[in-house]
């Protein structure tokens, strides 16, 4: 998919490639589907989490208040009962479904793909040192970033905190 995208159209514009004319409108409205679902993934994602412990937001708020901040534990909430990374997932979708591809984005989405696929390795490292035996029980059960469609996608059993 990526080279005849890349060869389709040449507009006006130096380096920039995209599917512009009106045989190729199908795959362009695709492109914008999954550029949008790669984007409500990310953002999804950080909700399932939570999204103002994510960006410190908490942590700042219960220190003004002159509070302890308590981390929250181990859970395995929406699409992280599929993914162990559905936020890269969609980070990954966004970069490369980009309906307007230059040079400087593919080169942008490679090289992004490649930090994703390095840095979850070190994020899960820490994971298992903070969170112990519920997320080592967690990463066995659940795959990274495909999810196992032989299982029929039976979302893995949360673990219970000891």
């Amino acid at each position: 998919m990526l080279p005849s995208r890349l060869s389709v159209d040449r507009p006006n514009r130096p380096g920039i490639y995209g599917i512009k004319n009106k045989e190729h409108e199908h795959d362009r409205t695709l492109l914008w589907v999954l550029y949008a679902a790669g984007w409500v993934i990310v953002v999804a994602s950080t909700f399932l989490l939570g999204h103002f412990d994510m960006f410190g937001l908490k942590q700042v708020l219960a220190r003004w208040q002159s509070r302890q901040y308590v981390e929250p534990g181990f859970r395995q909430p929406g699409l992280y009962r599929f993914l162990r990374q559905p936020m890269m997932v969609g980070f990954v979708i966004a970069f490369w479904a980009a309906p307007e591809m230059s040079i400087g984005r593919l080169l942008f989405a490679g090289v992004a793909s490649a930090y994703i696929l390095v840095a979850v390795r070190f994020e899960e490292h820490d994971l298992r040192a903070q969170l112990g035996d519920d997320y080592v029980r967690y990463a066995e059960e659940v795959p990274r970033f495909v999810p196992n469609l032989g299982s029929g996608l039976a979302p893995a059993t949360p673990s219970r905190s000891h």
